[in-house]
């Protein structure tokens, strides 16, 4: 893969540290300039990507994270709400895996058996676990843990879910039965009236499938309290459904493919018949989406009862995987050279949301978040992107974990970003961009008669405080002493332990009771006091993983020295 701006970042800045250059990010200009130059390439780069895949809406844009990055292969992602699930590998066998923008990944199963095909709805997984020779199905909630809703010697595969409730195929042997399961309700046999059953979907309390009886193939529906209804039994070879509340939508395969939908007060609805092979349709509430296909190639259309069809894509892609949530349509499409994520909403049109040299495969869409699979070279990860309002940095969305200190900072002009319009909150701060951090967030005055008492800090020109005015104020307030006779070493990567101290200094923290332990334990004679002050104090509250594990002398991210910075700025 190509290397990014983030990365590129930390590449140049290592050379900067040889060369003695300006480092990238301009800190020597004022804040308000590079406010200007970041909102101009964040609104740039959208007004490309809108030209080029149609509208696009002026207050949204998609914020990427890639979730997994790891030797397993990880696949079937699925997504509700916030939460993401999917199957990895570890090492050993497949496992389940979810993720939560607050909790982050965890890990919902180490079993020894083969565990796939999990599914979401809510705060609800399910997922099929092969125990022995057959597949049993299994549950997870954060409350309740894992239960396990099958025990015998049955084939139960194909687990699906909507709130609490939970279906799924059996094979016996003899032929195939559908069961649900609730909490409250325990599991249920759904009657099949002499069918065949095949896979269920559901939504809510509504369970239908496609039910074979000798060459036939219909479509049939459930809900509790009320028999089984036949939906079709026009001879025709019926497949591939969808539900949605009440609505159920699939395609016909007799002679062209066409798409159907039908409703308990509507009855069934043909919604195409276009000269087109229409198949794979996925609903949400009233908005059904799919593919058509012309003989060249696959486009995606979707159509709602107040709009009818409209045809979302044209052109020369091969598209498909289509899936909708709301009124968000997304699929992939293959260009001449791999395929990509796209996504499309009424009001903003068709957004390209990937656009790289990685197979990105199996997207789903929940709401605004959308997730799917891109391999990057060596085996399939997982990503998500999510819908939000335009910030300040293109790389700072709903899922950046210090977002809110980010944005705060930057509005007081505190922190900046790159030309391109990214902040990069994982890369590191050198020692001398934090030593203005600190003096602007302290609002400590700063003009050119204060001068650097360390040799080795590049002196500014006329009308330019950084960094050696800066780097002065912070030696005149006793917040830095060096790193030795003579020398601050301002290209330096600043530790988390470093600039803790510095912070510590800067805001005069005082000793914590005497039995108070902290989160970790002594690590240096210098710079423990200060991080148990400041921890005491509240300063690191919100810093992904302090504990006992965390590297004081690893690298401080640009994320991390905002998040300290803002608690000190709101303790």
């Amino acid at each position: 893969m190509g290397m990014g701006i983030c990365d590129e970042v930390q590449t140049k800045e290592a050379e900067h540290r040889e060369k003695r250059l300006v480092p990238p990010e301009a800190t020597e200009r004022t804040a308000g300039m590079m406010r200007s130059v970041v909102l101009v390439a964040v609104v740039s780069a959208l007004l490309v990507l809108a030209s080029s895949t149609g509208a696009m809406a002026a207050s949204e844009a998609y914020f990427t994270t890639q979730l997994t990055s790891n030797i397993g292969y990880d696949s079937q992602p699925q997504v509700s709400g916030d939460r993401v699930v999917w199957s990895g590998s570890d090492g050993t066998d497949g496992e389940i895996f979810t993720w939560t923008p607050a909790g982050g990944i965890v890990q919902l199963t180490s079993n020894g058996v083969e565990d796939y095909d999990p599914q979401v709805s809510d705060d609800r997984v399910v997922w099929c676990g092969d125990v022995g020779t057959d597949g049993e199905i299994f549950t997870w909630t954060p409350a309740g843990g894992t239960v396990r809703l099958t025990a015998n010697t049955y084939r139960e595969v194909i687990p699906r879910v909507s709130g609490d409730r939970v279906a799924w195929y059996r094979f016996d042997g003899t032929g195939e039965r559908i069961f649900t399961w609730t909490p409250a309700g325990g599991t249920v046999e759904i009657p099949l009236n002499g069918y065949s059953g095949a896979w269920p979907e559901l939504s809510g309390d509504r369970i239908a499938w496609i039910g074979m009886r000798g060459i036939n193939s219909d479509v049939l529906t459930w809900t509790p309290g009320s028999a089984t209804a036949q939906l079709t039994s026009d001879g025709r070879a019926n497949e591939e459904l969808a539900v949605s509340g009440d609505r159920v939508v699939w395609f016909s395969t007799g002679g062209l493919w066409e798409i159907f939908t039908w409703t308990p007060t509507e009855g069934t609805v043909q919604i195409t018949s276009n000269g087109y092979s229409d198949g794979y349709p996925e609903v949400s509430g009233d908005r059904v989406a799919w593919y058509g296909y012309d003989g060249d190639d696959r486009d995606i259309f979707t159509w709602t009862p107040a709009d009818g069809i409209t045809q979302l894509t044209a052109n020369s892609y091969q598209e498909d995987h289509q899936h909708v949530s709301g009124d968000r349509v997304v699929w992939i499409g293959k260009d001449s050279t791999d395929y990509e994520v796209f996504a499309w909403t009424p009001a903003g049109g068709t957004v390209k949301i990937t656009s790289n040299s990685r197979e990105e495969r199996e997207p789903q869409v929940s709401g605004d978040r959308i997730v799917w699979t891109g391999n990057d070279g060596t085996d399939d990860e997982i990503f998500t992107a999510v819908a939000g309002p335009i910030g300040a940095f293109t790389d700072v969305g709903p899922d950046t974990h210090y977002k809110d200190a980010i944005e705060d900072l930057y509005a007081r002009g505190i922190v900046s970003g790159y030309p391109d319009g990214t902040f990069c909150p994982e890369s590191p701060v050198l020692r001398q961009q934090f030593a203005k951090m600190i003096v602007l967030t302290l609002g400590l005055p700063t003009s050119e008669s204060d001068t650097s008492p360390f040799d080795d800090v590049d002196a500014s020109g006329p009308g330019i405080l950084y960094p050696d005015h800066y780097v002065a104020v912070c030696a005149r307030a006793g917040i830095t002493v060096g790193t030795g006779p003579g020398a601050f070493s301002p290209w330096n990567e600043i530790s988390r332990a470093q600039f803790i101290t510095m912070v510590g200094r800067a805001a005069a923290l005082p000793d914590p009771p005497l039995g108070y332990s902290p989160p970790f334990s002594n690590f240096s004679d210098t710079h423990f006091p200060w991080a148990r002050r400041a921890v005491y104090a509240g300063l690191l509250q919100g810093v992904r993983g302090v504990g006992p594990t965390w590297d004081f002398w690893a690298p401080a991210t640009r994320g991390e020295v905002s998040a300290i910075l803002y608690n000190l700025l709101h303790r």
